[in-house]
């Protein structure tokens, strides 16, 4: 009988496992992999969520009852009474930051002092806040000029439009911190994991 050749020698056993195994463990790592960007795109979007309900809250019951036309006209007392009940009710481990904004950009109240004044152009989103009044939640981009006084990486902002007694329309807006989407991706790392 012939001898086999080099090229069609059959794999030896300890070979064939050695395969089964790599391929495994390649699979095994891409879905990990996979599982890690999935925790981390719903624990993302669940904490948006969350922060656009608990915003819808707070914009019904203190924001709303506290805006009044004064604040709207920028009047100096009107701001100190509504920073007053800002910090009062609203800020807090759960909230960081808080401010509204007229229609063309500028910030009639910040908890920040320094912004209350100032104008920045309205973002596609904040604009569509307004124009078709919705509430909208994403992760901010803090490199834009209007977060200059932000600390951190990352934060949820969220904003909704909210209405001044005699009808003018604003924008109301919160930033929340992220570090609870990081605490939500790991407990949903874990759950894939066990799977």
């Amino acid at each position: 009988p012939l001898a086999a050749s080099p090229e069609h020698r059959p794999l030896s056993t300890r070979a064939v496992l050695l395969r089964l195994v790599a391929g495994f463990l390649a699979v095994l790592a891409l879905i990990a992999l996979l599982a890690v960007f999935a925790a981390q795109w719903l624990a993302e979007r669940e904490a948006v969520n969350d922060a656009a309900n608990v915003t819808d809250v707070l914009a019904d019951a203190v924001i709303r009852p506290a805006l009044t036309d004064a604040l709207a006209d920028g009047e100096p007392a009107a701001v100190e009474e509504f920073d007053r009940i800002i910090r009062d009710q609203v800020l807090g481990d759960d909230i960081v930051r808080v401010k509204i904004w007229n229609p063309q950009g500028r910030v009639l109240y910040a908890d920040e002092p320094q912004l209350i004044g100032r104008t920045f152009a309205l973002d596609d989103a904040q604009r569509e806040a307004l124009e078709s009044p919705s509430t909208r939640a994403a992760v901010s981009d803090l490199g834009e000029d209007e977060n200059e006084f932000e600390s951190g990486s990352r934060l949820l902002e969220v904003y909704r439009p909210v209405w001044t007694p005699d009808g003018r329309q604003l924008l109301f807006e919160v930033y929340l911190p992220y570090e609870p989407v990081a605490a939500r991706s790991a407990e949903l790392w874990r759950g894939f994991a066990g799977v």
